[in-house]
């Protein structure tokens, strides 16, 4: 009875894991992810807390290979986590880019460590590593890119009269100027613009200009992917 259970069970693809693999395995995903998270936090380039945001990625790997590894063998268990995951939404909100191509560097992990993939995983993640890291070091992405920003500039009704001097400075400091917002009220005006900035000097330059024509002025900047 049993053998004939046995031969059932192969000839289904039904079987699991070794029970040392496994551990060893899930042990592994999550080293690995500490590494992604290490890698993250020293070279990525992220605006948000970086740090507390790597803390996610050994619980995502290790979770992640946890799946794989039980709904490998079965195409039940398999359409079971479609099915399951179809009702299961996620409302963490992710602002930039680079936090969703680590995410999904966890998940591959994850995803390969699951299926026994040992060797080819380790190998591909210290692969992506070292490539990232070249491109830090080699690469250009040292020098501040140029940025789409939200500049917002504020001041008393008294002092809305300097407006005619920084507009047309505007133009010549930034790249390109769009105006989004101009409120003019009895206590005071607020003028919102965005503006695609090349480095921090024009925003300092263009400060000093303000400063100048209106020296009360409130001045606002905001990445426009924060919005």
């Amino acid at each position: 009875m049993r053998q004939e259970l046995a031969r059932l069970m192969a000839e289904s693809g039904h079987f699991e894991t070794p029970l040392l693999v496994f551990l060893g395995n899930l042990l592994l995903s999550a080293f690995l992810a500490y590494v992604i998270g290490l890698f993250y936090t020293r070279f990525g380039r992220s605006t948000s807390n970086r740090s507390d945001f790597s803390r996610n990625f050994i619980l995502l790997t290790m979770t992640t290979m946890v799946i794989i590894s039980v709904v490998k063998s079965s195409l039940a268990l398999s359409l079971g986590l479609v099915g399951a995951l179809s009702i299961v939404r996620f409302r963490a909100a992710i602002k930039d880019p680079e936090e969703l191509t680590y995410l999904f560097l966890c998940i591959s992990v994850g995803l390969g460590l699951g299926a026994t993939q040992t060797l080819i995983t380790t190998f591909s993640v210290g692969v992506i590593l070292l490539v990232l890291w070249g491109k830090s070091h080699f690469g250009t992405s040292h020098i501040m890119d140029s940025a789409s920003l939200f500049l917002t500039v504020s001041g008393s009704q008294e002092e809305s009269s300097g407006l005619r001097k920084i507009l047309p400075e505007l133009k010549k400091k930034f790249r390109q100027v769009e105006m989004k917002r101009w409120e003019d009220r009895a206590e005071g005006f607020t003028v919102s613009f965005t503006v695609e900035c090349v480095d921090a000097e024009q925003l300092l330059g263009f400060r000093d200009l303000i400063r100048k024509s209106i020296p009360d002025a409130r001045i606002t900047t905001t990445d426009t992917q924060v919005l």
